[in-house]
């Protein structure tokens, strides 16, 4: 059976789990979690560390009566938002250890274990080592040339770095849980490896991850990443305003955003959405005008806010940098009529919305723990240093 990979995501109100596989590239989903328990991190700082270990420590042990399903997990992947991020490039070089000139594991490890024991920013950690090209004597590759012939060994790499203040809370999560930490992955390098696989995504692009208080705003070249930018904003704001607005509980507010969205559309017939009944039970119709009005003005916010972002994450670029692809994904990018608000108010030529296409998990919020998945199998050589462990998986019998 191929091996099973459990990745943990912790957003600002939710944590995700996702038990999957990885073939030719491609995840495969056996179990997925998206648990919102409320406010959890403030812009990367963990804020409620014991709800955090305590929910952990039951994605150990995975057990779903209805699916059939028990897994038990020994480590996990851990997700890390991309604040502070700093994308840094370097080359390492050394001579092939063994006599017969065959490079092996041991060579690559040689200069990754180079990289780790050079100098970082100041107060930063590192996350990620994600090789560009391998240059051997008469070749270049962009895989790690295992079992070819050089007397010498160049890797050219991005190495992605976060500071020490958030990966630190990130990482003692894991510490404090039985799960250990196997590695880490920054959140858009992960969205970017599963992202690669749907024909209508460039290999360029402006990465657009909205979240339920927070958006991240990536740019990516080549399936790279370069650099990073956030604001606080989310779908949980439009429900803020709602609630604010028309006095209706936080599940209402939900619902009639996940069903009408920013709808635009001309009616003849005007049927209310609700109606509401005041303390001295007065009753008022709210129509989607009203709502309409409301959304729209959450809508403009969002938009100023990306812009900003985008000017300061485009800053000293050429200017047609701006007009690159973008593509919308997270929890938030699904709100029915926001692509089409957005795309004529900033300067990408095309907005993408991406839904996922992976069975189990169809939606927009698990690109980051499906790209996990691939990045640990495809990277695996050069990432880790120890031997993988082997899960326990049982199914149980109908």
């Amino acid at each position: 059976m191929e091996k099973i990979v459990a990745v943990i995501e912790i957003s600002t109100k939710a944590i995700k789990f996702l038990a999957g596989y990885e073939i030719k590239g491609k995840p495969y989903v056996l179990y997925s979690l998206n648990k919102k328990i409320g406010p959890l991190s403030n812009v990367g700082k963990i804020t409620d560390m014991p709800r955090i270990i305590e929910e952990i420590k039951k994605m150990s042990d995975i057990q779903d009566v209805s699916a059939h399903i028990h897994i038990k997990f020994s480590e996990a992947i851990l997700i890390v938002p991309p604040f502070g991020l700093q994308v840094l490039e370097g080359k390492r070089s050394s001579l092939i250890n063994s006599d017969n000139g065959i490079i092996s594991n041991a060579d690559i490890r040689s200069l990754y274990s180079s990289f780790r024991r050079g100098k970082l920013p100041e107060n930063y950690s590192l996350i990620d080592i994600v090789p560009d090209s391998f240059k051997l004597e008469n070749e270049e590759t962009k895989e790690p040339p295992i079992g070819k012939y050089s007397n010498s060994i160049e890797l050219t790499a991005k190495l992605h770095c976060i500071p020490q203040s958030i990966y630190s809370d990130y990482k003692n999560a894991m510490d404090t849980t039985k799960l250990s930490l196997k590695r880490s992955f920054v959140a858009p390098f992960a969205a970017v490896q599963a992202l690669a696989n749907y024909k209508d995504i460039p290999s360029s692009y402006i990465l657009v991850d909205i979240g339920s208080d927070l958006t991240t705003v990536t740019l990516v070249a080549n399936e790279k990443i370069f650099c990073s930018r956030f604001f606080s904003w989310g779908g949980d704001k439009i429900n803020d305003s709602l609630i604010e607005k028309f006095n209706i509980s936080y599940d209402d507010a939900e619902k009639y955003k996940c069903l009408y969205g920013y709808d635009t559309r001309k009616v003849s017939f005007k049927a209310p959405i609700c109606t509401l009944i005041d303390e001295d039970g007065v009753e008022s119709k709210i129509y989607k005008d009203d709502f309409n009005a409301v959304i729209k003005s959450q809508l403009d916010s969002f938009t100023n806010s990306l812009n900003s972002a985008l000017n300061s994450l485009l800053e000293g670029y050429q200017s047609d940098i701006k007009r690159l692809p973008m593509v919308l994904i997270g929890g938030g990018s699904c709100l029915v009529g926001l692509k089409e608000y957005i795309e004529h108010k900033i300067p990408s030529d095309v907005v993408i919305h991406k839904i996922s296409d992976t069975i189990g998990v169809r939606n927009s919020s698990f690109f980051n723990c499906l790209g996990a998945i691939i990045a640990d199998s495809k990277y695996k050589n050069v990432y880790d240093e120890n031997h993988p462990k082997i899960n326990q998986v049982t199914r149980n019998p109908k």
